[in-house]
């Protein structure tokens, strides 16, 4: 039985192979072999045990990311030419500022070629959903982030409709929310559960940027982790066996309905490994969740790691609520457990105490209300969470139970709405910061000073 010690190890080698392999690209074969050379070299010498599984990873890392760097080769062949693929819309459809709607596609074809990559179209087509097989025309730019080439201005046509009973469900669970609800609480209602975004109103989708909001709307991890953990304690006093099938079977679906954007894949991954460690009595140490869940979503694009700014962006939310939020918490506890509104406060500051460096360099801008923002809303977004997710359910069976969650359902998402609405107008709520990438890194430094001296602090009581 491998150690996790070993299995850490063969984690860090594989998020080196991917870094390497925009350098170092190998063929599969040669992988196969490098592989084989080091399990011979573990077998006969167990003292480089370490130093070999590190070169399995590194291995796997680099024989992973061919593919994916073949797929950035093939499309640079047709960049800024006019070309048709096919693909397999994997976003919802979301109305962009140009007047045209916007989504992700990948399983591209493209002169009869299978093509292991990720495309972001643009078109004014609107009778697309997710899910759907389609025919995209246009003119093949770069692309950005974690998706390798974009086309603007495309013609769009409908080969095949998702026509799966999940798909079918999820379609008539939104119609169902926008029935029952007026908008934009509707809108934001089922942002919180399944990340539509592409209805809301242009004004709220801009405030919830200003006010630092925008990832309760946007699939993100923190909606994932409230199910997970929500889940576990419920049904924990009944059977550790059902606490553990029931969570399992919800984050199936929840990313099922979600699909696996950056932050939602890394989400999944620390819930699944939490869940099943909390059910084996080995609670997994808060950097070996971080280091498997950034070397599995790595592993499955590893486009994340190159070129997404929201996988960062998830890895740094993720240390600070994971490795920073519990360092303050024992300072302010004294012996005793801290409340939901103290809990929320040092999760959200640790959150974005450590994204705020990226977000200034990357996005050069800074929401000064977030942190308000978050601590007065952050939450009611589970009982949204439930109250959405009842109003679309017992529509089905009966609509007077239904109108009647809806009418409390309304109050709720009516408070957050105005939160959001009353901070977003402010006219200081957001301000420009720009930094650079030397400051950024100071600022990072900085950050891990008070950390370990904080961890001294903790270790010398």
């Amino acid at each position: 039985m491998l150690s996790g010690r070993y299995l850490q190890f063969a984690a860090i080698g594989c998020l080196l192979g991917v870094y390497a392999a925009k350098y170092w690209p190998v063929s599969l074969s040669c992988a196969v072999l490098l592989v084989g050379i080091l399990v011979i070299i573990g077998l006969k010498l167990p003292r480089l045990a370490t130093l070999v599984f590190i070169g399995i990873g590194l291995v796997a890392g680099l024989a992973r990311s061919v593919p994916v760097l073949d797929g950035y080769e093939s499309l640079a062949k047709h960049e800024n030419s006019k070309v048709q693929i096919q693909a397999t819309i994997t976003t919802d459809p979301v109305y962009h500022s140009s007047g045209q709607y916007e989504f992700n596609a990948n399983d591209l074809r493209l002169a009869d070629q299978a093509i292991d990559a990720e495309v972001r179209i643009r078109s004014h087509t609107n009778d697309v959903r997710r899910g759907d097989t389609i025919l995209a025309t246009g003119n093949l730019r770069d692309g950005f982030a974690s998706w390798q080439a974009s086309i603007y201005y495309a013609d769009v046509s409908v080969i095949s409709r998702d026509s799966s009973s999940l798909e079918s469900f999820r379609s008539q669970f939104i119609a169902n929310v926008y029935s029952a609800l007026p908008d934009p609480e509707a809108s934001l209602g089922l942002g919180f559960l399944v990340g539509i975004r592409s209805l809301l109103p242009e004004q709220l989708d801009d405030d919830l940027r200003t006010t630092g909001l925008t990832h309760i709307v946007a699939v993100s991890g923190y909606n994932l982790t409230i199910l997970a953990n929500a889940s576990k304690r419920l049904l924990s006093r009944r059977s550790r066996f059902m606490a553990v099938s029931v969570t399992l079977a919800l984050l199936l679906g929840f990313t099922s309905v979600t699909g696996m954007s950056p932050s939602i894949l890394r989400a999944t991954i620390v819930s699944v490994l939490s869940i099943v460690g909390w059910y084996y009595g080995r609670n997994k140490s808060p950097w070996a969740l971080l280091l498997y869940s950034s070397a599995l979503s790595a592993m499955l694009n590893p486009a994340y790691p190159w070129s997404s700014i929201g996988w960062y962006l998830s890895l740094a939310a993720f240390f600070g609520v994971l490795i920073i939020a519990p360092l303050i918490a024992g300072r302010l506890r004294d012996g005793r457990e801290l409340g939901i509104v103290e809990q929320i406060f040092v999760e959200t500051t640790s959150a974005q105490l450590l994204t705020l460096p990226v977000i200034m360099f990357v996005f050069g801008e800074v929401s000064v209300v977030a942190l308000l923002a978050n601590i007065l809303v952050l939450p009611f977004i589970p009982l949204c969470m439930m109250a959405v997710f009842l109003v679309g359910m017992t529509f089905f069976a009966s609509l007077y139970i239904s109108g009647t969650l809806a009418a409390i359902s309304y109050i709720i998402l009516r408070y957050v709405t105005s939160i959001i609405s009353l901070l977003a107008n402010l006219g200081w709520a957001l301000v420009e910061v720009p930094i650079s990438l030397f400051q950024m890194l100071m600022l990072f430094a900085f950050i891990g000073l008070a950390y370990l001296s904080l961890r001294h602090q903790k270790n010398s009581i």
